[in-house]
């Protein structure tokens, strides 16, 4: 496949927000965990993306961010990626998805955090490329 398939932004669901301010000491070293999950919606031609951040300082999270995009695939294209109830996600129509859902989990951090001490934490900047090396096969 020569190109991105042609798809939408179809929906976003915040599946876990946390903010536990008194979890959270000025002082101290904080951390950020990342995690990233695709899935797929095959008679909906929905693939999904589930970011989730947990910031946390000593292993205990004071800020936690769960999101979910879902991005509806046009028909043509849906049937050059699916093949036997499994879906295949070019490496780079994979990463653009990702890129994508880590830019909206920015903007939802922000506005859930916005009158708050912890809206100085944001999601970080994210190398796909040494995340998602090849192209993905998701499993429904």
């Amino acid at each position: 496949m020569s190109k991105n398939p042609a798809f939408i932004l179809k929906g976003i669901n915040t599946e876990e927000f946390a903010l536990i301010e008194e979890a959270y000491n000025q002082f101290e070293q904080s951390g950020c965990q990342f995690s990233i999950k695709f899935g797929s919606l095959p008679n909906k031609r929905i693939i999904a993306v589930i970011v989730r951040f947990t910031f946390d300082q000593k292993k205990t999270p004071f800020l936690i961010l769960e999101l979910g995009c879902q991005f509806e695939v046009e028909s043509q294209s849906w049937e050059d990626i699916s093949a036997r109830n499994n879906v295949v996600l070019p490496v780079d129509f994979a990463r653009h998805l990702a890129s994508i859902s880590l830019g909206v989990a920015r903007g939802v951090l922000h506005a859930k955090t916005e009158s708050s001490v912890l809206n100085q934490f944001m999601v970080p900047a994210i190398d796909l490329q040494s995340i998602i090396k090849e192209e993905l096969t998701i499993i429904p």
